[in-house]
């Protein structure tokens, strides 16, 4: 005779095979395989994470070098980008000797007149409260010592100053903020200090926050939760009109209507991601393919 079990499994089961189908379905850690013949041979990509600093003080960002991790694994499969062309640092290997040479000194020997770098970083950030200037932490970076962080001014002009059609700059950033700083005094974070000059360069920055807002680590998802998302998208999520191909466009949208969505379910809080400069639907960049889907 068939038993209940049988059928559909005890009562006590259900439940778990339901937390294993949900567990599968927000895991973006399985990258989607390459689409044979798809590369991008003039493309550079670098995915930095930083979520452990050596001075104990300074709070982790619990799935930062993860998320690069992970993102080095997207550009070289769906993004097409080959495996030499694509740098990844993470936590103690990311002092801020170690980013600058990549940015510096690696990436110009790797980039080609007229091709394009995608920059990915996750981690910690602080603003300037008198000026709204933005600054990166490496590895041995702490909010006294503006002489161990990375300004994000630094970050836009290694790549502003490279011979590309495009530049593109991802941020998941948690901000660390100062007693006396933005949140009591209202000085707005400053992301487009290279202005100037990113017009030639075509930098566009896709930040997973807007203003001084919080950068939730989404538990479930094993990611920040910018991150994840941008993940999702660039697995195909995003992939709107049928091409097969994951536009900048595409992602900026998917991105910011799905953040927004999951932090308020998840959190009660906002969390907009913005880009720098706004990328509207006339802007010609919308149309660079980040990834293939199919």
């Amino acid at each position: 005779m068939q038993t209940g079990a049988g059928r559909g499994g005890s009562a006590a089961s259900r439940p778990a095979q339901a937390e294993a189908s949900q567990a599968r379905s927000i895991d973006v850690d399985q990258v989607p395989e390459r689409v044979r013949g798809y590369e991008r041979r003039n493309s550079v990509g670098i995915a930095i994470g930083i979520g452990a600093f050596r001075d104990p003080e300074v709070p982790v960002v619990k799935f930062a070098s993860h998320d690069a991790e992970v993102m080095a694994r997207y550009l070289r499969a769906v993004g097409g980008i080959p495996a030499w062309q694509v740098k990844l640092v993470t936590d103690d290997h990311a002092l801020k000797d170690d980013l600058v040479d990549v940015l510096e000194n690696w990436l110009p020997q790797h980039v080609e007149s007229g091709g394009d770098v995608l920059v990915f970083f996750s981690g910690r950030a602080m603003v300037d409260p008198v000026t709204g200037a933005v600054s990166l932490f490496p590895y041995e970076g702490t909010p006294t010592s503006h002489v161990r962080l990375l300004s994000l001014r630094r970050l836009q002009a290694a790549l502003t100053r490279l011979p590309l059609q495009h530049a593109v700059l991802l941020l998941d950033v948690t901000m660390t903020v100062q007693h006396d700083s933005i949140r009591q005094k209202g000085q707005s974070p400053v992301w487009d200090a290279a202005v100037p000059t990113m017009g030639t360069a075509k930098l566009v920055q896709i930040l997973g926050i807007s203003e001084a807002q919080n950068a939730h680590q989404y538990e479930r998802g094993r990611h920040g939760l910018f991150t994840f998302h941008l993940l999702k998208g660039l697995g195909g999520e995003a992939e709107a009109d049928g091409d097969g191909l994951v536009s900048l466009g595409e992602l900026f949208d998917y991105v910011r209507t799905q953040v927004p969505k999951a932090a308020r379910a998840e959190y009660g809080h906002e969390q907009e991601p913005m880009s720098v400069p706004p990328l509207d639907a006339n802007a010609q960049v919308r149309t660079l393919p980040l990834a293939r889907v199919k």
